[in-house]
């Protein structure tokens, strides 16, 4: 399904699985396309939308990563968190690897890359006490009421991470994969996170795909914008699809299962899609001023371009993709 023609009659409900195999090897990959769920009220209630006035947009600021164009602040913050409930309530939990006994049963050791606004992390510790996190981000951590069994480290992954082998029986990653090159994953962020995985470690990954379903001519003129500008930044923004590729170039990596889901973007898709819109027009009045200054135009005239690319998407019932991975660590044989 190509990803600007999917019909404007297409309800969540009516969209078939997609047909994706890759038999390089046996069961190892499965692609699952479902609607999202409704969003729970509890949810709602922690959710507040950011004033765009309220939203840095100095340019200078620290990076979260070294080449992304997102600032390091507190309205940031608030925009991850937002998408953090998002993704809870897209897929109906805090993860989809078959961790839960794990965690649940034994002293655990969770690491958590690039753990941004840390409500993840630290929902997890609290659910599962027995278990321990760790959580990695370039920039300092300062979260408050931090669970005794969660601490929090500055690393570059890039780098390499300060564990040692074998030591972590689960990996989370989410919404990083544009802020590094295929040659940063293939060579450095993959091959570091199997080394500090114990065999049979899972690892799980969720990014919201820049790109976009059934997109109008202002959408597709934001998003290729924002490629180009991410292009001279030295960040790629095409891998969205490519993770399970990264993944099975990996030989010690297996059983790879993948979803990628679609939710409505806009308030014609109920709560979920007046969340989704808000979480994309915040994304982008985060960054306002270099794509004013990419399109030659004034930082008020971008606003007013998202604001009609909102519009639009009413009009259009455009759709986001969001992907989820996990895999595991290959157990090694034994030789007898």
């Amino acid at each position: 399904m190509d990803d600007d023609s999917l019909s404007s009659h297409d309800h969540p409900d009516t969209m078939q699985e997609q047909d994706k195999s890759i038999d390089t090897r046996p069961n190892v990959l499965e692609n699952v396309t479902e609607p999202i769920v409704n969003l729970q009220p509890e949810c709602l209630e922690q959710l507040k939308e950011t004033d765009p006035s309220e939203i840095s947009h100095d340019s200078d600021e620290v990076r979260r990563l070294s080449k992304h164009p997102l600032p390091n602040n507190d309205k940031e913050e608030d925009r991850l968190q937002a998408v953090h409930y998002f993704l809870k309530n897209l897929f109906q939990s805090n993860y989809i690897a078959p961790v839960q006994s794990i965690l649940k049963d034994s002293n655990a050791q969770v690491l958590d890359i690039c753990c941004g606004s840390a409500t993840w992390i630290m929902e997890m510790a609290t659910e599962f006490p027995l278990s321990s996190f760790t959580g990695t981000s370039l920039s300092p951590v300062c979260p408050r009421d931090v669970p005794s069994n969660c601490k929090f480290a500055c690393v570059n992954i890039l780098e390499g991470l300060p564990f040692p082998d074998n030591y972590f029986d689960y990996v989370h990653c989410r919404c990083i994969l544009a802020g590094f090159n295929i040659n940063d994953w293939n060579t450095k962020i993959i091959p570091e996170i199997v080394r500090v995985s114990k065999p049979d470690a899972f690892y799980e990954h969720c990014e919201l795909d820049i790109h976009h379903v059934n997109t109008g001519p202002i959408m597709k003129k934001i998003t290729n914008s924002e490629m180009s500008l991410g292009t001279s930044l030295g960040v790629e923004n095409s891998l969205f699809d490519k993770l399970g590729d990264f993944l099975l170039s990996n030989k010690f990596i297996t059983n790879i299962n993948q979803q990628q889901k679609y939710c409505p973007l806009g308030k014609w898709g109920g709560e979920s899609g007046k969340l989704n819109i808000d979480i994309f027009r915040n994304s982008c009045l985060t960054i306002r001023s270099q794509m004013a200054e990419f399109l030659n135009i004034t930082p008020e005239e971008f606003e007013d371009m998202v604001n009609d690319c909102i519009k639009e998407a009413e009009d259009f019932r455009t759709y986001s993709k969001i992907h989820l991975i996990y895999a595991q660590k290959i157990v090694p044989s034994i030789s007898v």
